[in-house]
């Protein structure tokens, strides 16, 4: 089963876990968090602070605020995390040919 939901919003992942959690039982096995997105802003001296910023909500901040949430459901089960991030992830995303 699979849900879409933006990860960067640490309240709407929260409200994910807890209804996951409660539907087994307090035990989660495994989460697979699978996050979209890249953009390439060329050199560092050139890069434009706002592109970092994106990249790190999409790729770290997504990243923390799922462990957060799910970990004491993961933690009980003796679970594991997935994490991906990849362009492939969004919708209409294409992976190298």
């Amino acid at each position: 089963v699979g849900h879409q939901i933006d990860l960067s919003d640490a309240d709407a992942v929260r409200t994910l876990a807890t209804t996951i959690a409660a539907q087994h039982g307090g035990r989660i096995e495994a989460v697979a968090a699978v996050a979209g997105g890249f953009a390439f802003s060329g050199p560092l001296s050139d890069a434009d602070p706002a592109v970092f910023a994106r990249q790190t909500l999409i790729n770290a901040t997504s990243a923390w605020t799922t462990a957060r949430a799910f970990a004491p459901a993961v933690r009980v089960a003796h679970g594991a995390f997935v994490f991906v991030t990849s362009p492939a992830a969004l919708v209409g995303g294409r992976s190298a040919n």
